[in-house]
């Protein structure tokens, strides 16, 4: 489960509001209840000044500003939400020092911001406090994973394992944290202001070739920017391996050439063209702006299309598949490449990657980039898909794939007349 979800998934299932207590407070857990987050904060702010010593009160006080932390970092916009955000977590946490939810929110939000190291602090303490508790284990090593601190990630994740051994994707995340810390042991780190490159020295001229990278990620960040509006705001980790390491790293999927799982991992491109370094670069890149904007929610078919028509990937058999899915009309209906490519048989792979390529330039050539903005901020909010782009460019998914593809189709048989 990627870092978000897994703390959203904690918060979301702790806090609640305690009852027992005058009407103002019975009012305001109305409105909790609802979502009604302001109408609730007044109510037990006036429950407050009639109770003041109330316990109960406070509690839910309390949580009412934990929960509008949480929601002004998932809905607002800008850098200002976090500076709310922290002021309403902060107060929430006053008074309840004992509590490990309120430590857990005030770390999700420095989290998002990118705060990493006091995220970290904020939940060792949450972890002191509860240590039997196997989703708090959990979260901080995703935290001390976040950091490249292996060590403790794995020792972490394996005490949440122990304490829970239902959690199937946390046992393939340990899985894959022993495969990483063992390839990148002794690696070397380069960082700028956005990026953040461990490499492996073994590779040929390793400084000068983390160089070049961190170069062809900026001007990927600049160009990015300018088409979708939106630059990442926290430091992306990026790790280059040297050949035989990234293959080992990508195990069964040695078809891919690059890989964005919150980092952005490359192979060695030393004896590759520049041309093929920046696409490849790029297209990793957009996944990182993606996964910001639609708070890591974006269906797979919408992520991998962007990263391709930005990276202007159109590779040589990509014609004959768009080709025979036009004639045949069997494309692989996009709700059905809603998750990672990674799991699809890899026989549908390069069908997958040009639907993707299709549906996705059929929505920027089409549409504005306000629309695709919207499309993003209902990905955010959890809205399906579907209905997401139902409600924006007023079709479904299987409407988006037909016309995606007779146009392509139209726009080929007159290219082939020419």
């Amino acid at each position: 489960m990627p870092l978000r979800r897994a703390i959203l998934a904690v918060l979301i299932a702790s806090g609640p509001i305690l009852a027992n207590s005058p009407d103002w407070n019975a009012r305001g857990i109305e409105y909790f209840q609802t979502g009604e987050l302001t109408q609730a904060l007044h109510c037990f702010e006036r429950a407050r000044t009639t109770t003041p010593d109330s316990r109960t009160v406070l509690y839910n006080l309390a949580t009412c500003r934990a929960k509008i932390a949480i929601e002004s970092v998932k809905q607002g916009t800008g850098r200002a939400r976090f500076r709310v955000a922290e002021e309403y977590a902060s107060q929430a946490l006053a008074g309840f020092e004992d509590q490990p939810y309120f430590h857990k929110v005030l770390g999700f939000v420095l989290q998002e911001e990118g705060r990493y190291e006091e995220a970290r602090a904020s939940y060792r303490t949450a972890v002191a406090l509860e240590p039997e508790d196997a989703s708090t284990n959990s979260l901080l090593g995703n935290m001390a994973y976040h950091l490249e601190d292996y060590d403790e990630a794995l020792t972490l994740w394996e005490r949440s394992y122990q304490l829970d051994p239902s959690q199937k994707e946390l046992r393939k995340r340990i899985h894959r944290a022993r495969r990483e810390s063992a390839l990148s042991e002794g690696f070397e780190s380069l960082t700028d202001r956005h990026f953040r490159i461990q490499y492996d020295p073994s590779i040929e001229q390793a400084r000068s070739e983390a160089n070049r990278v961190l170069d062809i990620l900026e001007s990927a960040r600049r160009e990015v920017g300018r088409v979708l509006g939106h630059q990442t705001t926290k430091v992306v980790p990026v790790v280059l391996y040297s050949d035989e390491s990234f293959q080992a790293y990508m195990g069964e999927h040695q078809w891919a050439r690059g890989l964005y799982d919150g980092k952005i991992r490359l192979p060695d491109f030393t004896d590759e063209k520049s041309g093929v370094v920046e696409r490849i670069a790029k297209h990793e890149y957009v996944h990182a702006v993606v996964y910001e904007l639609t708070k890591s929610q974006c269906p797979a078919w919408l992520n991998e299309g962007l990263a391709q028509v930005l990276a202007e990937e159109w590779w040589p058999n990509s014609a004959n598949v768009a080709r025979e899915l036009a004639s045949s009309g069997a494309a692989i209906p996009l709700v059905d490449l809603e998750e990672s490519f990674l799991k699809l048989p890899e026989s549908l792979v390069e069908t997958a990657y040009v639907e993707a390529y299709l549906a996705s330039a059929y929505l920027l050539e089409h549409f504005t980039k306000r629309h695709l903005h919207r499309l993003f901020e209902a990905l955010a909010r959890g809205d399906s898909p579907n209905d997401a782009v139902r409600a924006i460019y007023h079709r479904d998914l299987d409407d988006l794939m037909r016309d995606a593809l007779l146009e392509w189709a139209g726009d080929s048989e007159v290219a082939a007349r020419r």
